[in-house]
């Protein structure tokens, strides 16, 4: 059964420039989930999906493979990470003419996940009949904060129904 890591990280962070690359306790963020990733043996292949050459040239420095680059189309604010997430199996499974049977996406901005944890979401989504496995937990703060916006420096509020 083919696991194939995926870490996404685009280089043109608004909040934070060069976060993903960022000194943390000794090394770039980015390298703490390449690391994880490495560390555990069921994962065949660590790959980073960056628009930045200097993300790939860390992630490569840290033992990630980088078999494509990103477009701009998506790397921007609005690109989703659904789409980011096609992008990557898809030019990975053209480029590699092999299917992945495993996506796991690890973020670079959660440097402090477990290993142990990664290790019991493959297990879960092994064990069970799903299409997906993702790790939660609870909102510390209000989740309606993210239904704000300003513009023109004033704040609206909005509330998207389905």
């Amino acid at each position: 059964m083919s696991i194939v890591c995926f870490i996404c990280a685009r280089g043109g962070s608004k909040g934070l420039p060069n976060k993903n690359i960022m000194n943390l306790h000794g090394k770039p963020l980015i390298a703490w989930s390449i690391e994880q990733a490495k560390s555990i043996q069921i994962i065949d292949e660590v790959v980073v999906s960056t628009d930045c050459q200097n993300i790939a040239n860390i992630a490569m420095e840290y033992g990630a493979n980088i078999h494509f680059m990103r477009p701009p189309h998506l790397s921007n604010d609005q690109s989703g990470k659904w789409e980011v997430w096609q992008h990557a199996l898809n030019e990975y499974e053209e480029i590699k003419k092999k299917k992945v049977d495993i996506f796991l996406d690890l973020d670079c901005t959660s440097p402090l996940r477990l290993t142990s944890d990664i290790n019991k979401a493959i297990d879960l989504y092994k064990a069970s009949n799903v299409d997906a496995v993702f790790s939660v937990c609870e909102a510390k703060k209000n989740p309606y904060f993210n239904t704000q916006y300003k513009c023109n420096n004033m704040l609206f509020f909005y509330v998207n129904r389905i």
